[in-house]
């Protein structure tokens, strides 16, 4: 088993990492000082934004499914009412009974996509929002790396010129 020497723990995630796909790894691996230093705190971060978005997103879909049985609930009601409207005039079987009830099923439908368009809005919103902290997180990480490389060519310059 190979071991990453930045834990010292042989059944740490990093090792297992390190054991599995090599060193690089292992260094990316949770638990690894490389990972809590450079890589941690991003991915932290980002966690915390899907968690955020993810919460967002069910309260849009709830919300979306009480305003459907509130619709539902509405048409129920005023379908329910029409034939005895209509008989009550005298007008059951003279088609604007059958006019206004396709009028109802019409509005219906245009109501629930109105509804379904609002949601998926809102949810392409979020979409937006979780791709703007994945990019969030990889500038984070690139700059961390950098950072790094940058040193590591300063101390070789240094090293370099001490030899």
């Amino acid at each position: 088993m190979a071991l990453n020497y930045w834990t010292a723990r042989p059944n740490s995630e990093a090792n297992i990492a390190a054991s599995t796909f090599g060193a690089l790894a292992g260094a990316n691996a949770p638990g690894s000082s490389y990972f809590g230093g450079m890589v941690g705190k991003p991915a932290a971060n980002y966690g915390r934004a899907l968690a955020a978005q993810e919460y967002g997103q069910s309260g849009l879909r709830r919300q979306s499914k009480i305003g459907k049985m509130d619709l539902q609930r509405a048409f129920d009601k005023r379908m329910e009412a029409m034939p005895q409207t209509f008989n009550r005039r005298g007008m059951i079987d003279s088609g604007t009974f059958k006019r206004d009830t396709g009028r109802a099923y019409g509005d219906q439908l245009r109501n629930l996509g109105r509804l379904e368009l609002a949601l998926q809005d809102a949810l392409a919103g979020s979409e937006f929002n979780i791709q703007g902290a994945g990019r969030t997180m990889d500038q984070s990480v690139f700059d961390g790396l950098l950072s790094a490389a940058e040193r590591r060519a300063q101390l070789a310059s240094q090293i370099k010129a001490a030899s």
